[in-house]
């Protein structure tokens, strides 16, 4: 089925129509209510989460969170807050989930005294830390922004706590935190980085600490120096070892421009202006029509996410940009790729279960529907919302 079409994206009370459309087919495909999260597959399978075969889709659950808080601050409604709370309070600490999902399976007559204990996946340590650093920021990035928007210290402690987690895990040798803390994971990556230095710059402009403040501007120098971004087009992973994926890229402008808002610099301005151009123009994530794609394909889980998060910071360096009116030509590019993928994926065909597809751009091939391909639209449909 066709969820809505391109004319009706011109109007900016359909487009949140469409977007509270799209919100409430994840949720009703994936939510789980007793444990206050989303499931990574349909249905509600409680059983198969307590058996560990089904868990939370946990970094892209940290995606559905920012989400939720992007598009209530487009809206000026509250609508969301109560589940995040919930969300928030439940998962904080995954033992939590254990005896609420216990207590729904009986009243659902699916308990049974052989029932193993629930897996927790990744999420083995409180305040939604595990043993990826990465997954870590995008959950300390999501409730600095719920901070940001509702003021509960609750939100904050959780994104203080992450901070201090990836700072722990700075590599002595070489700088930059490193991807995971399993022996032979020990790396160093851009997006890892490039979001410890946006939650570092946010928290310290948000709830100012000489520390905090110190690690933005150490994360800031590394990223830097390890030409992360080549400076033609492209941001990739230290060395240049081919990991230039669409979130890559926003990660890192959105990093530069929580920098930026930190320090006040001309010359940090600057630079976000001339990464933001080059990765428009040069880096082949955005087509001629300007579509976003993925440059290195969109098959398995992670990679259908990440044109929705490269949309997302796009729009944040646009507002950051337009606000102090610096490079309008680049403004106009950025707008000009967030309507065109808009207009493109408005015109998906949404299938019966009305999810968004992996690919957006006329001709794709990529088909598969999930959780990730239709948060992923969805992330790019709110960054076109006005009022945001």
């Amino acid at each position: 089925m066709l969820i809505v079409n391109t004319a009706r994206a011109e109007s900016p009370g359909r487009m949140r129509d469409v977007v509270r459309e799209s919100v409430a087919v994840l949720d009703k495909m994936f939510w789980s209510d007793a444990i206050a999260i989303w499931l990574d597959r349909p249905g509600d399978n409680l059983r198969a989460h307590v058996e560990g075969r089904v868990n939370p889709p946990w970094w892209s659950a940290a995606n559905a969170v920012e989400t939720l808080v992007d598009l209530m601050d487009a809206t000026g409604e509250g609508d969301h807050d109560d589940a995040l709370i919930r969300l928030h309070r439940i998962n904080r600490d995954p033992a939590s989930r254990i005896p609420l999902a216990l207590k729904e399976l009986e009243k659902r007559g699916q308990v049974l005294s052989k029932d193993p204990p629930m897996n927790r996946g990744h999420q083995g340590q409180t305040e939604f830390r595990n043993e990826y650093l990465d997954d870590s920021g995008w959950w300390g990035v999501a409730w600095l922004r719920a901070y940001e928007r509702t003021k509960n210290p609750d939100f904050l402690a959780t994104a203080k706590t992450i901070q201090a987690h990836m700072a722990a895990h700075w590599k002595q040798d070489g700088g930059g935190v490193m991807w995971c803390t399993e022996p032979d994971k020990q790396k160093t990556n851009s997006i890892t980085n490039s979001l410890f230095l946006m939650l570092s710059s946010d928290l310290a402009r948000l709830d100012p600490t000489p520390e905090t403040k110190a690690w933005a501007e150490r994360s800031h120098t590394w990223l830097v120096e390890q030409k992360v971004f080549d400076g033609t087009g492209v941001v990739d992973g230290p060395g240049h070892q081919g990991d230039y994926w669409s979130y890559n890229q926003g990660a890192y402008l959105a990093g530069l421009t929580a920098y930026a808002e930190l320090t006040g610099s001309p010359g940090d301005a600057e630079e976000v202006a001339q990464a933001t151009e080059a990765i428009l123009t040069r880096s082949g994530f955005v087509r001629d029509d300007g579509i976003l794609m993925e440059r290195l394909g969109t098959s398995g889980w992670d990679g259908c996410l990440f044109k929705g998060i490269m949309a997302r910071h796009l729009r944040r360096t646009r507002d950051f940009l337009s606000a102090r009116h610096l490079h309008p030509e680049t403004v106009t590019r950025i707008d000009r790729c967030l309507s065109e993928t808009a207009r493109a994926i408005l015109a998906l065909d949404t299938g019966k279960d009305g999810l968004f597809p992996a690919e957006w751009h006329p001709g794709a091939k990529n088909q598969e529907r999930n959780f990730n391909t239709h948060l992923s639209a969805l992330i790019a449909l709110v960054a076109v919302l006005p009022g945001k």
